[in-house]
């Protein structure tokens, strides 16, 4: 119903953002949602998935809707990193074959990427770099990590005494002001 009233109201509606953080959270609904994309709309559209949950079905179906665009958070080369700090165990060989089978249907993928982790060391950045050329991403975004309240990283960090505690509700200006140590 949203997407129809959304395309009622923007007829010249060339391309779609579905923002979620992730489409293919509940395998169930995402075959559902793609079926009926499909049959309902013609216009391409980009999503996040998770590479540690994407199954080639899923990709395949994501491909047959319209998918032009899907990205997916490598966040760190190092799997220590991932696991360790951001809570995230997804090897370097599951990121390598998704990426491998979203090329394989036509779709192209952006990676997010972030360096300057809590503990990362310079050999691990280097690392992002070389598993970024395994995963062969047609476009790579990449950030300085920014600690958010409540998150695992931002408890790792201030566990270790690698940043200050912040009063995030009166920092108005981000690009002057650094929480780091």
């Amino acid at each position: 119903e949203e997407l129809n009233a959304i395309v009622k109201k923007y007829p010249k509606l060339t391309f779609i953002n579905f923002a979620d953080s992730v489409i293919n959270g509940n395998p169930k609904w995402v075959t559902r949602f793609m079926k009926a994309y499909k049959e309902n709309f013609d216009i391409p559209f980009f999503c996040h998935i998770r590479p540690d949950t994407t199954t080639e079905k899923q990709i395949k179906e994501l491909a047959e809707a319209n998918c032009r665009n899907i990205t997916f958070g490598v966040e760190a080369g190092s799997y220590r990193l991932r696991r360790d700090v951001l809570k995230r165990n997804i090897s370097d060989e599951q990121m390598i074959s998704v990426a491998k089978t979203i090329r394989e249907y036509g779709i192209k993928l952006c990676t997010g990427n972030i360096l300057g982790l809590p503990t990362e060391t310079l050999e691990e950045s280097y690392m992002l770099v070389e598993l970024s050329k395994k995963i062969k991403p047609d476009v790579m975004s990449t950030t300085i990590w920014q600690p958010y309240p409540g998150t695992e990283a931002m408890d790792y960090a201030l566990e270790r005494d690698l940043m200050d505690p912040v009063d995030f509700d009166n920092i108005r200006n981000w690009f002057s002001y650094s929480v780091l140590v």
